[in-house]
């Protein structure tokens, strides 16, 4: 504990002390403590004095100055028409203020009961009232987090959270208390220097205990929820369109169960006459979500602070995870634990085959297009890679009735408009027009779905080793570890430009 604490530092120190003497109470209750126990009882109570005079001593000087400036407002505003005095007297308090920081005594606001998850037990009336507390701290903690990196507002993270917690978390609010035991300054501080020590030894008691609360059932640590790229999905789709375009879905389990069809199926008829029987043909697909890793080496020298290392953590696992992503999700062959790519899995009925073997066409084009059923066409938009695009560009530029008509301003927007459809660019898509090649996909991409599992945790590798001698290189590692997986609902959604 260093020599200088904040109100609110006091404050989050008490409600720590509190929740250890009721630990220790509930641990020996009936029986007499152990003289270690004793020992630390003694000096909590003994800490929980020294903090709660401190905070009273401090908050009794914020009223004495609230009031001192009060009354040197109403000072100010009678003595103004005495000549210079108004001017001085307003140069001495903004002397004053600016050594406060600010235009104005300003005091820290106390947000520590937002963590006490402890604390939220016993405040529920009941069972069912726990999970709806669960909830209201969390968002209240998205709001006094800082997140580490620039591409996600706290704005965009209110937004997604609020319906991660009231869409996908379930009855307990398991998701709501895991924001709370990750995201809170404690648990956040012991991650901290966890990481930076490749292990938990030189942890406060305190600091221990909150990151025991984050270990999963595998002994891996959770990723503070501001880190978790599986809970903010940080992505902007630069590297990943597909993450743009498709249905995503997040769940707090393994497993997603959801239902299908092709349609309810409904006739005009006369007046008086019998119903015919419209009911639709159901599906129930299954999404099982499998294990990704990413691994992060760094050097044993690494000397940087924890607010700079998490914030480049953030940023490689968030292009780790896109990059995995771009490939997997489109051609996965779908056996575990590989996901089901878009164009791997895709059924065979939804290929449409040049006319030439090995030769591209504009024909080819129309051809996927007339293909299409109508009711997806409409919301359909196109998935390719570049160069698959500049070819059939430079097949339109070599005709003069059609040049510009199939690319339209492709540096007007984002995406560009291709024949008609929005192009998106992907750069695990075929790139050569040789035989079997899969160059051009269009379909409605809400009829893909994109599964993400909640929660990333991580599993520290202390020292790694060179792959001929097997002696230490000097390097640690960290091991990221989550799950998500990918299915395609409905196959006639999509056609696929096959090369004969």
């Amino acid at each position: 504990m260093g020599d200088r604490m904040t109100v609110s530092e006091r404050h989050e120190r008490v409600a720590e002390i509190k929740n250890r003497l009721l630990e220790i109470d509930r641990e020996y209750t009936g029986e007499a403590l152990p003289e270690a126990t004793r020992s630390e009882w003694d000096d909590l109570l003994s800490e929980k004095l020294v903090h709660e005079r401190s905070i009273k001593d401090a908050e009794s000087r914020r009223s004495l100055l609230e009031q001192i400036a009060g009354d040197d407002e109403k000072s100010e505003g009678i003595e103004e028409g005495r000549p210079g005095y108004g001017e001085d007297h307003t140069s001495a308090r903004a002397g004053f203020m600016d050594r406060q920081g600010k235009s104005g005594p300003a005091f820290k606001r106390d947000y520590s009961y937002v963590w006490d998850v402890q604390g939220l037990r016993s405040r529920a009336k009941s069972v069912d009232e726990l999970p709806s507390l669960y909830r209201d701290c969390a968002m209240r903690a998205v709001e006094i987090s800082a997140f580490p990196t620039k591409l996600l507002s706290r704005e965009n993270a209110q937004e997604r959270i609020e319906r991660l917690l009231y869409e996908v978390d379930n009855e307990r609010g398991d998701l709501a208390r895991r924001l709370l035991t990750t995201g809170s300054p404690l648990y956040d501080r012991a991650f901290g220097k966890m990481l930076a020590a490749q292990s938990i030894n030189g942890l406060t008691t305190e600091e221990s205990r909150a990151l025991a609360l984050g270990t999963d059932s595998a002994g891996g640590f959770a990723v503070p929820f501001q880190l978790d790229p599986t809970i903010l999905l940080t992505s902007n789709g630069a590297i990943n369109p597909l993450r743009q375009l498709a249905r995503v879905e997040q769940i707090t389990g393994k497993e997603w169960d959801g239902v299908t069809t092709q349609g309810v199926t409904v006739s005009r008829v006369a007046e008086a006459t019998e119903a015919s029987d419209g009911t639709p043909t159901l599906a129930q697909p299954t999404v099982r979500t499998t294990r990704v890793q990413g691994f992060i080496p760094f050097n044993i020298e690494l000397d940087v602070s924890w607010g700079a290392l998490r914030a480049q953590m953030t940023r490689l696992l968030m292009d780790a995870k896109d990059v995995e992503e771009a490939t997997s999700f489109i051609t996965g062959n779908g056996t575990a634990p590989n996901a089901n790519g878009i164009i791997t899995t895709l059924a065979t009925t939804s290929y449409v085959n040049t006319a030439a073997t090995a030769t591209l066409a504009i024909a080819d084009l129309y051809a996927l297009e007339n293909s299409m059923a109508p009711r997806f066409r409409q919301q359909s938009a196109y998935l390719a890679s570049k160069t698959i695009y500049n070819k059939f560009r430079v097949l339109f530029q070599a005709q003069a009735s059609a040049a510009g008509d199939s690319w339209v301003r492709p540096s007007a927007g984002t995406p560009a408009s291709f024949n008609g459809y929005d192009a998106y660019e992907a750069s695990a898509m075929a790139t050569a027009t040789t035989s079997n090649s899969k160059v051009l996909l269009q379909g409605d991409f809400q009829q893909f779905l994109i599964v993400d599992r909640v929660g990333m945790g991580i599993e520290l590798i202390p020292h790694l080793f060179g792959a001929s001698s097997r002696f230490p290189t000097g390097q640690r590692g960290i091991l990221a570890i989550w799950f998500n997986n990918s299915k395609i609902l409905v196959d006639n959604a999509f056609r696929l430009l096959n090369m004969l």
